[in-house]
């Protein structure tokens, strides 16, 4: 085995990984050894730990986010139907373990962010997944962007635009797209240059030519959140250059977006547009309600 670096992308290997990797040097059933190599510099400050710290304390990846995945999970496929169901479950964490006298408040925190959601219904007789609770469980949606993602649907139901396949591709961005590096002053510019088609898509997914003007030439701060949408539709664009055809090395140019993060984006697309295709069939509620 011969590990390269001590990074993993932006971040650094871990004791704990670095014991797993290296602990597939070797055959199995053939070798009784193995030989592993990691390389590095004199710079790389982890490298005694990797080979002789400790190993770092397993903990709970039960955090807030993750329990209400589970829990909304375990509640649609019928797991959990009944306070006693929660109860029995938590105790059989791990994070019961580490966390006894807070396991249960952290349970009934996610299940008010659920119920809240209206992700589930609970009354005297139990608990039980609402329709929407049930498609956004079966879809895998997250659920803290379920009611983003539902929006938005419900927009593009109204004024999709179907002249050209962007507002499709539009639709298929992740509303937590991550990692993409946003030039404003040329994003504006590039507006400025839209074709019609483009122009009423930015327009039909309800993006303002105002906030561009304003983010390319302002110093000030922006709000990350309202830079989303226009983050996806920029995303957007350079994934629909993808698909038409344009070659990955010209798009990455155009776009300043690394090829690597360009095939990790795509990859997120497709995995977001088939959600979206079983979301919409195990919902069917498009309308406002």
């Amino acid at each position: 085995v011969i590990i390269r670096s001590v990074k993993i992308g932006t971040g650094y290997l871990t004791r704990t990984r670095y014991l797993q990797m290296v602990g597939r040097a070797g055959r199995t059933g053939l070798s009784s050894s193995g030989d592993s190599f990691l390389l590095g510099t004199h710079s790389d400050k982890t490298l005694p730990h990797l080979v002789f710290g400790a190993v770092e304390d397993v903990r709970s990846s039960l955090n807030t986010d993750s329990l209400t995945l589970t829990l909304l999970h375990l509640i649609g496929s019928g797991m959990i139907s009944s306070m006693a169901d929660l109860g029995m479950f938590m105790k059989r964490t791990l994070l019961d373990i580490q966390q006894p006298d807070e396991s249960l408040n952290l349970a009934e925190r996610a299940l008010h962010f659920l119920e809240e959601a209206k992700f589930i219904d609970r009354t005297e007789g139990g608990i039980k997944p609402t329709s929407f609770g049930k498609a956004v469980y079966k879809s895998s949606l997250d659920p803290t962007l379920a009611h983003s993602v539902l929006s938005g649907l419900r927009v593009a139901n109204k004024h999709l635009v179907l002249q050209g396949d962007l507002h499709l591709v539009y639709l298929c961005v992740p509303p937590d797209v991550q990692n993409v590096y946003v030039d404003w002053s040329k994003y504006f510019d590039a507006y400025n240059q839209f074709d019609e088609v483009t122009r009423l898509t930015f327009t039909a997914a309800g993006l303002e030519e105002s906030f561009l003007a304003r983010r390319a030439f302002s110093h000030k701060k922006s709000d990350a959140v309202a830079e989303v949408p226009y983050t996806r539709f920029y995303v957007a664009g350079a994934l629909h250059k993808l698909l038409s055809g344009v070659p990955s090395w010209d798009v990455s140019a155009l776009f300043k977006i690394p090829r690597g993060t360009l095939q990790t984006t795509l990859n997120s697309a497709i995995t977001h547009a088939s959600k979206l295709a079983l979301f919409t069939k195990v919902s069917g509620r498009l309308a406002e309600s």
